[in-house]
């Protein structure tokens, strides 16, 4: 099945939780350097070397771009870096969180969509290597214990505060 590019500006409705989600982690990544600058915190398996210097809500429209997965695939991502989060003391920082955004894609990707891609080209996507994105992926399910099942109330819970979220924002920019 072909598939063409997604042209992130036609589609309004496709992307409207990237905002909602690029500054909720945004928030969390600039907390957890705080915290994980106080606490003397040791690096995470998910660290990367240096903070990427693309901006997280750009890194996401590269996702939509590229990637060509469903809307709800956004949603199980957030679902997975919570999942991980709770289950792990991986800290949200912007060393990683670049890292724990792709990983949670792919796996939502590969976990909802009929059709997905190699490690490969989403490695290509995230600007990471295949080695690299292969061992983010399996260390990430061995963290949450292989738990990506997420029930239709959890997915309707995430999806009515991602609305409420973007909502407001429309609201708040049509105010300007």
């Amino acid at each position: 099945m072909s598939r063409s590019k997604v042209d992130v500006a036609q589609y309004p409705s496709y992307c409207k939780y990237i905002p909602v989600i690029s500054q909720l982690l945004a928030s969390l990544s600039k907390r957890g350097d705080v915290v994980a600058k106080q606490k003397g915190l040791s690096e995470s398996v998910y660290d990367g070397a240096k903070m990427p210097s693309i901006a997280l809500e750009d890194y996401l429209n590269r996702w939509v771009r590229y990637s060509f997965c469903s809307k709800e695939t956004f949603v199980l991502a957030v679902v997975y870096i919570d999942r991980l989060s709770h289950a792990t003391n991986v800290v949200i920082t912007s060393l990683n969180v670049h890292r724990l955004v792709l990983t949670s894609l792919v796996l939502a990707a590969k976990a909802r969509d009929d059709i997905y891609y190699s490690n490969k080209y989403y490695a290509s996507i995230g600007g990471i290597t295949t080695k690299e994105m292969n061992r983010l992926e399996a260390q990430w399910l061995t963290d949450i214990d292989w738990h990506v099942f997420i029930s239709p109330e959890q997915y309707v819970m995430y999806t009515s505060e991602f609305n409420k979220h973007a909502g407001m924002q429309s609201a708040t920019e049509e105010a300007r």
